[in-house]
């Protein structure tokens, strides 16, 4: 398998993930604009589940962060990217009524995409196969998170949550 054919396996199966996770939610628009917000909700009032939303938004863009950098060499401009699809998505959240729009979420999807900027630049210290490499652990990343996800929404782990 070539180097192209894997980027865009990879990229479709996060591109897929990614829609699942944002729009197949159940019915609720409400919006947040005041930033880091969640601290309050999700560690000091110990809602369940808020650290995985934390982690959650800052994993999600990581490997967009990787994947634009793949593609544009200019971080500055991947950035702007990032920040700009993490935008997008809060919007269309609101529109389509998916969800909450929240600020934080575009903080730290930007901050998970620098961690993409910042493993793909680590990653060239690798040598020649250093993006193919990186695609493959990628994919097998998104691969750990669709079983994950599975799991939960199957209550392998004693619980269910309901995923889609």
């Amino acid at each position: 398998m070539n180097k192209k054919m894997l980027f865009g396996i990879t990229v479709v199966s996060y591109l897929i993930i990614l829609f699942a996770l944002v729009f197949m939610k159940e019915h609720i628009r409400a919006v947040n604009l005041i930033p880091f917000g969640f601290v309050n909700d999700y560690i000091v009032d110990k809602q369940p589940l808020g650290i995985a939303n934390i982690v959650g938004n800052l994993l999600m863009f990581i490997p967009m962060g990787i994947f634009l950098s793949m593609i544009n060499q200019r971080h500055d401009k991947v950035l702007f990217m990032l920040i700009l699809a993490s935008v997008c998505i809060e919007v269309l959240q609101y529109v389509f009524i998916r969800g909450v729009s929240d600020i934080d979420d575009v903080i730290l999807n930007s901050v998970g995409g620098l961690i993409g900027i910042a493993c793909y630049k680590i990653s060239k210290k690798w040598g020649n196969k250093s993006d193919t490499m990186l695609l493959l652990l990628v994919l097998c990343a998104l691969l750990i998170l669709i079983a994950f996800y599975l799991c939960l929404h199957f209550g392998v782990f004693g619980f269910r949550i309901r995923i889609f």
